[in-house]
């Protein structure tokens, strides 16, 4: 256990391995663990969750049986561990969240057409570059009015054309 253990330490699974060896705890009890089944100041783990694989893949339940649903006492090694990864996590929630709302993968693409079209690209290039077959899908898709965008239009017609 100690050869292990000390062989994952840094493996981003390691506070998994560690609360397995440390408590006793089924694999699908600590998978499916939330922090308020964790008290840190009375060093206690409740277990009233697993996860468990169904036919349509992973589900969260209550566990199977009463003896199944318990407390466990943790020492301080598995307290100073869990409160470490909470400290990451918070970390991480707060690179992640940046005061933004939620943002979807796929609007990744949707701010790249979106600032192109806003740098002038015409919609020809952008149906390419999209990999779209049909530019009226590039159009309807991709080309709204952005804040600001009237008055800039119309700012630049007036220099350009009726500079006197």
């Amino acid at each position: 256990m100690q050869q292990f253990l000390r062989f994952t330490n840094a493996d981003p699974m390691y506070p998994v391995f560690f609360l397995l060896f440390a408590t006793g705890m089924r694999i699908g009890e600590v998978l499916a663990l939330r922090w308020h089944y964790v008290n840190i100041e009375q060093r206690i783990i409740t277990v009233r969750r697993n996860i468990d694989y169904a036919k349509n893949g992973y589900i969260f339940q209550e566990p199977k049986t009463k003896a199944s649903r318990r407390t466990l006492p943790a020492s301080n090694q598995v307290i100073n561990m869990l409160v470490s990864v909470k400290q990451e996590q918070e970390k991480y929630k707060k690179i992640l969240l940046c005061e933004l709302p939620r943002i979807r993968i796929h609007d990744a693409r949707h701010t790249f057409a979106s600032i192109l079209i806003h740098q002038g690209v015409d919609p020809k290039t952008l149906q390419t570059l999209m990999g779209q077959s049909e530019i009226s899908t590039t159009l309807k898709i991709y080309t709204k009015v952005l804040p600001g965008a009237t008055h800039e239009a119309m700012d630049r017609f007036s220099e350009s054309m009726l500079s006197i």
